[in-house]
């Protein structure tokens, strides 16, 4: 998921062909495999693996973080998906990853897309698991905001469980206003721009035309920065950050309360977090726990949003860190679809 912050004016800084590929030499995979959304004909491109013997126990279809992510979910040089999937080939299961519609390969309509956009990818995927994997159990993994695309993907009839990475579970705007609050507070002991925040976010939120929104932002960042709002280079940065803030995606994700949909979860549910996750923090998890008994809810300590083991979590430190994802993670996974998959 991106990360979201506020310091005055930053408000943002920082998902038919098919032929098998081995679980070995995985360095450089074909496209093997194409998923096409029937609402808008996105045309989403990936790969799909399976066990070098072709038996495959389960399938799973991995959906990625906010943001244009690749199929292997690359962040500053951490490739998560590929390992993933790459451990879980090993292990007997089938794995498509995509990559996200508008990056890599795939095509599709971007300016528009919401979460409930990248839910339909999804399902269309879970579908294309149907066509070529028949007759094993089927679930969706999902990171960040891919964990909100399982949650709601858990009520398709073709979705048997899923697994979730740091799934937001509060409203967006909290989501949000968390991230700003967790990073700022960490780095100098206090959070003077969240008033402020909280009055952006909830005219982003609103139903008010962009015009309207976008005047009535600039109106507020300008009365705190005063003179400085006049100066050519600030009045761009404000105008590129109000027009992120009001993108079809994050108005939405501003409005979204996935309270309801995760107490409708009844397939089996593994749901992870990070003890230092600054983007998604583990009271989500808490919560999830609290709404759903059925999830079985796994808190890794030390570790972070990119489900590393971290030294302070921030996403300053993400460069610095090895790896693709943590043994630790990868472990809880197998071990919890070895007990759910007979």
């Amino acid at each position: 998921m991106r990360f979201f912050h506020t310091a005055l004016l930053l408000l943002i800084s920082a998902f038919t062909y098919v032929t098998s590929i081995s679980a070995h030499n995985v360095q450089d995979l074909p496209d093997n495999a194409i998923v096409y959304n029937p609402v808008d004909s996105a045309r989403l491109v990936g790969t799909w693996l399976i066990p070098e013997n072709g038996k495959i126990r389960g399938a799973l279809v991995l959906a990625s973080g906010s943001g244009q992510q690749d199929r292997d979910e690359t962040i500053m040089n951490h490739r998560p998906f590929r390992a993933i999937a790459n451990r879980l080939a090993e292990e007997g299961y089938g794995v498509l990853r995509l990559d996200d519609r508008g990056a890599g390969k795939s095509t599709g309509d971007i300016e528009n897309a919401t979460t409930a956009t990248f839910t339909g990818d999804i399902a269309a995927a879970l579908d294309w698991l149907d066509s070529v994997a028949p007759g094993v159990k089927k679930g969706v993994l999902g990171h960040s905001e891919g964990g909100l695309i399982a949650i709601n993907l858990a009520q398709n009839p073709k979705c048997d469980f899923i697994i979730t990475l740091a799934a937001p579970a509060y409203p967006g705007d909290s989501i949000i206003l968390s991230q700003g609050r967790n990073l700022t507070v960490a780095m100098s002991g206090k959070y003077d721009a969240e008033p402020l925040q909280k009055k952006i976010l909830a005219t982003a939120k609103s139903d008010l035309p962009y015009n309207d929104a976008k005047s009535a932002i600039l109106e507020l960042m300008s009365e705190q920065l005063g003179e400085q709002a006049n100066l050519p280079i600030v009045k761009k940065q404000l105008e590129a950050q109000v027009e992120t803030v009001l993108t079809p995606w994050f108005r939405e994700f501003l409005r979204t309360d996935p309270k309801n949909a995760i107490m409708a979860v009844e397939k089996p549910w593994l749901a992870m977090n990070g003890e230092k996750d600054f983007q998604v923090s583990h009271d989500n998890l808490a919560r999830i726990s609290g709404l759903n008994y059925n999830a079985e809810c796994i808190l890794l300590l030390g570790h972070n949003h990119l489900f590393l083991e971290c030294s302070t979590g921030w996403p300053q430190e993400y460069f610095s860190l090895k790896g693709d994802i943590s043994e630790e993670t990868l472990k809880t996974i197998t071990n919890w679809l070895e007990k759910t998959i007979p």
